[in-house]
């Protein structure tokens, strides 16, 4: 499945924005109160020459803020990316070029010092555009930059004497600089590569998230949150194909008749009660609802989602419904409701399983003569007084000598629509049945 490429970028975007909106405002109160306290010290005499760093401060407080505005109306993306990282990275090489033309020993004078500590900073903050491309140019950026500082002003580096050779070598050599300029570089990779791992797990969880409303869309609301994460988790293709499966339906008896001679209101009340609990039944033992029609469902065992022992979960689904049922009716009896009797009709066999329907709006479905022939089953409870439950040879043949019980043999008949006949089996009072241990 794939997302929407438009869509996606523009939620990028707004959570680039919303980050740079944020960190930007810090940066640009930390960096202006950083001035405010060097010139104070500077004024106080507590430390001397602070000035250029003082500028310095401000500049970056300036350059922070702009950058606000910027992520403030949402025009931090496409090239905008490229020049705010360029001139992010390039704020400690500010503090060097102005030592460079104003101080006696020039950029040297803070090579060592927090601006050089700063690149490594801005370069991680570049990994929040979530752009290799921009996290690998601000390393090399800023690498190439410090280098180019220490190139400036190395020889008044030599000017600083002592006697640990190790300190002096880490304070002067070449070497250091060198690989300091390098690890600015690498850092950006990884930065790069996180930025990017993090971008594809954007990815991935909106792509779930599309699939999860695509699965919605498809199956309602009437597919339990185990059944859709599965669906995720295997990658099934929701396509055409034939698949062996448990087809059940259920009916409310003489519902034309109860319509006409009750309100609106307590119609959708009863209805909608009767549902719930009958879609939980289903689901709770591995059932998808695959539509409702009028005041009929029709769900399907097994297929998309593979389950052990499919006629058998359809059978407890089964009985668990009249169960359900038997305590709805009590609680309506005490309102004045009327009750409701349903019939059950349960066949195995082949279907064709997948999206069907137009470009603008499809379902998830099953079709052929599987579903027919379990439609019949059910309409046969009319005729067949004290049995809620039918189902056909081939479901009974199905299930364990437990399950087997459940059902007493009615006959041997054609149902409508098909020439070869087949046995069916009525359910035994399901008042006494216990699920518990099965």
């Amino acid at each position: 499945m794939e997302i929407n490429f438009t869509r996606y970028q523009e939620f990028l975007n707004n959570e680039i924005n919303t980050t740079f909106e944020k960190a930007s405002l810090f940066s640009t109160i930390f960096a202006f109160l950083c001035a405010i306290i060097i010139f104070i010290f500077n004024f106080l005499k507590i430390a001397n020459h602070f000035l250029i760093p003082g500028i310095w401060a401000l500049i970056c407080s300036l350059f922070s803020f702009i950058t606000y505005l910027i992520a403030k109306f949402r025009q931090l993306k496409g090239f905008n990316k490229y020049i705010v990282s360029f001139l992010f990275v390039s704020l400690p090489s500010i503090i060097y070029v102005i030592a460079y033309f104003y101080l006696p020993s020039k950029a040297a004078t803070y090579i060592t010092g927090p601006p050089s500590y700063l690149y490594a900073f801005t370069i991680l903050m570049t990994g929040f555009m979530f752009d290799f491309r921009v996290c690998l140019i601000s390393g090399a950026i800023a690498g190439i930059e410090y280098f180019i500082v220490y190139l400036s002003s190395y020889q008044f580096l030599y000017q600083i004497s002592g006697a640990d050779e190790h300190l002096l070598q880490d304070l002067r050599g070449f070497p250091m600089y060198f690989f300091k300029s390098i690890t600015m570089f690498f850092i950006g990779i990884i930065i790069g590569i996180f930025s990017n791992n993090a971008k594809k797990l954007i990815i991935k969880i909106l792509l779930e998230e599309k699939e999860k409303q695509s699965i919605d869309k498809l199956f309602g609301q009437y597919v339990s949150n185990e059944v859709k994460e599965k669906i995720i988790k295997e990658k099934k293709d929701i396509i055409g194909e034939k698949k062996n499966v448990v087809i059940l339906f259920a009916d409310i008896r003489n519902f034309s008749t109860y319509s006409e001679n009750n309100n609106p209101e307590i119609i959708v009340e009863q209805l909608n009660q009767y549902f719930d609990r009958m879609v939980m039944c289903i689901t709770k033992n591995g059932g998808v609802v695959d539509k409702f029609i009028g005041d009929a469902i029709m769900c399907v065992f097994g297929g998309l989602i593979e389950i052990e022992s499919p006629s058998e979960k359809a059978i407890k689904s089964s009985f668990m419904m009249l169960k359900e049922l038997e305590s709805l009716n009590k609680t309506w009896e005490e309102k004045g409701f009327s009750r409701f009797e349903n019939g059950i009709g349960l066949h195995f066999g082949e279907v064709l399983e997948g999206t069907i329907g137009s470009s603008d709006r499809k379902e998830f479905t099953v079709i052929g003569d599987t579903v027919n022939t379990a439609s019949r089953l059910e309409s046969l409870t009319k005729e067949h007084k004290g049995h809620s439950i039918i189902i056909s040879d081939t479901i009974y043949n199905l299930c364990s000598s437990e399950y087997k019980n459940l059902f007493t043999f009615l006959k041997n008949t054609t149902v409508k629509g098909k020439k070869q006949s087949i046995d069916i089996y009525g359910n035994v009072d399901f008042r006494d049945i216990d699920f518990k241990g099965f």
